[in-house]
């Protein structure tokens, strides 16, 4: 019996936009996802339809530092997670907090955080995470 190959249905973006996110970094975009869409995307069972679309609010787009404590952060839950075709450019939605991006100093790293973020959302399971410079840089899952 063959198997019916699945099709992309959207293409990547063609790079030529000047988009500048949360990150503060010419060029790469951030989550657009607030957290009403999550949540109805998580009752309706339907993450696909909710593709991140909103606009993160103003303080994050300029680099505020108004965004709460940044330190070590416990029994928290992933509530989405946002990758892009962009080198290192991960993000995770923290239940109460936010997004949050995940550390980009290295190639493993970022693999690493982004399969235990991926594993914490698809469990619902506890996660401590320490976000003192802004960025995820180390995660406990149970």
């Amino acid at each position: 019996m063959a198997r019916t190959p699945i099709q992309p249905t959207r293409q990547p973006p063609d790079g030529n936009d000047d988009t500048s996110g949360a990150s503060g970094i010419a060029g790469e975009s951030s989550p657009m996802l607030d957290v009403a869409d999550v949540r109805s995307a998580n009752a309706a069972g339907d993450l696909e339809a909710s593709a991140p679309q909103a606009t993160p609010p103003a303080s994050v787009a300029a680099g505020s530092s108004d965004q709460g404590i940044t330190a070590m952060q416990y029994n928290k839950r992933v509530t989405a997670l946002w990758t892009i075709n962009e080198v290192r450019n991960c993000w995770a939605h923290v239940d109460g907090v936010g997004w949050r991006r995940l550390a980009n100093n290295s190639d493993s790293g970022v693999v690493a955080l982004n399969m235990l973020m991926a594993h914490a959302r698809q469990m619902n399971a506890r996660v401590d995470y320490d976000d003192g410079t802004g960025m995820i840089t180390q995660a406990y899952v149970w």
